[in-house]
């Protein structure tokens, strides 16, 4: 059996991130797509803007070893990312190729940030998840099972 997050604890991570500001809708799309594409969180982090392809609904993710591959996301992840595409654009930083940007200064999101802006998010707003202790192989693995 492989350890998930909980579809519940999911709910909970993104209600915490329905704030309309630029860093709700950035985390919104940012955690949808993490859940659904079944990548590293470093390979979520570190997209640019020409890895996405909304006709296609999919991204192309910079794997290990230079291998690149393309997953498809669904619907509810193609609005989300639609919705932030539309802030990002308002955004100081909106000339940069990086696609998610940090919300002051005009520069490009790194994986520290996500990492602490997920902790604050569970630690303010979502309250206590029932989050497994799993490593990213299998998280990634439970989660290509799962798409939409």
């Amino acid at each position: 059996m492989i350890p998930i997050i909980a579809e519940d604890d999911t709910t909970k991570l993104l209600d915490a991130c329905k704030v309309r500001d630029f860093a709700g809708i950035r985390d919104t799309a940012l955690i949808r797509l993490y859940a659904t594409a079944g990548a590293r969180l470093s390979e979520i982090v570190l997209l640019s803007l020409e890895d996405i392809d909304m006709a296609t609904e999919s991204i192309r993710i910079h794997g290990k070893a230079g291998k690149d591959r393309q997953v498809r996301f669904g619907p509810k992840t193609g609005r989300a990312l639609s919705r932030y595409l539309r802030a990002r654009a308002k955004h100081p930083g909106a000339h940069l190729p990086a696609l998610w940007l940090a919300v002051r200064g005009g520069r490009a999101l790194q994986p520290n940030g996500v990492k602490l802006r997920l902790r604050r998010l569970i630690a303010v707003r979502a309250g206590p998840l029932r989050l497994p202790h799993c490593r990213p192989r299998l998280r990634r693995a439970a989660t290509a099972d799962d798409r939409p």
